[in-house]
C-alpha cells in the first residue's frame, strides 16, 4: 500500500496491542491492523515516514 494512500494510523487494545491504519485503495478505504509488541514504536515509525512522504 503506498504511502499516500493511507488516511488514518491509530493504536487500540489493553491486552493485545495493535497498530491500525485506514487506506484508500481500489475497493474503497480498508482498516488494516497489525498485532504488536511496541505499538508506540510501530505508530511513531508510520506516521514519521508518512509525514516524511508528504514534504517530498
Amino acid at each position: 500500500i503506498p504511502l499516500e494512500d493511507v488516511t488514518k494510523s491509530w493504536k487500540e487494545g489493553l491486552f493485545i496491542k495493535k497498530v491500525c491504519f485506514t487506506a484508500k485503495t481500489n475497493e474503497g478505504e480498508q482498516t488494516y491492523k497489525f498485532g504488536v509488541f511496541n505499538t508506540k514504536g510501530w505508530l511513531k515509525s508510520i506516521e514519521q515516514a508518512i509525514k516524511e512522504k508528504e514534504t517530498q
